[in-house]
């Protein structure tokens, strides 16, 4: 029997990408480099800054970034 901490969790959007559980509905870094912002253009971030586009959409399904520490999280809305 598999126990909950021992459970794989996947992208939320590609079900395939191991991705760690310390936050809600994470996206894999390969589908979160497709994330889009509201003019249809690649996200944008601005590492020392710990800002950039938020909401983001990959594959038309609404995303959002937690910023911090000069990178970021990717999480399905």
């Amino acid at each position: 029997m598999i126990s909950e901490k021992d459970e794989v969790i996947r992208c939320s959007i590609c079900r395939r990408e191991p991705v760690g559980n310390d936050l809600p509905r994470l996206v894999c870094p390969r589908c979160d480099a497709m994330a889009l912002n509201d003019a249809a253009r690649p996200a944008e971030t601005v590492p020392d800054d710990g800002a950039g586009d938020n909401p983001v959409y990959i594959d038309g399904k609404q995303c959002w970034r937690r910023y911090a520490m000069g990178g970021w999280a990717t999480m399905l809305d």
